[in-house]
């Protein structure tokens, strides 16, 4: 069980909000997770941004490579995809990760 990091949230009244941030964080966390290469370290937030912007730059040159039916769908089907939430990328899922993590700090200096 060395490997496994575990979580601890206290249920009060009122702090359904962290609650929910919390469970946003570990959803945007595992989505993350499946985008990046097997093996990344996604507790070392320092090392992630530059993985993340690797990863990014490795995706926008595959993506100039593709042929003109997934360019075309790339164009007009995925942006609707993205807006509704769906096929995000990993620098979009990577900025969420790090607002919610502020916001985070800021719900735990609240009074519960």
């Amino acid at each position: 069980f060395s490997d496994k990091h575990v979580t601890l949230a206290t249920v009060a009244l009122g702090n359904d909000e962290l609650l929910n941030t919390l469970v946003a964080k570990r959803r945007d966390m595992k989505t993350l997770r499946g985008l990046l290469p097997k093996g990344v370290n996604i507790s070392d937030e320092e090392a992630l941004d530059g993985i993340v912007l690797n990863e990014h730059n490795r995706r926008l040159a595959e993506e100039k490579q593709r042929s003109c039916f997934a360019k075309l769908a790339g164009i007009t089907i995925t942006p609707l995809l993205r807006a509704l939430g769906f096929c995000l990328t990993e620098d979009v899922i990577w900025k969420r990760v790090k607002a919610t993590n502020t916001k985070i700090k800021e719900l735990e200096q609240k009074e519960y």
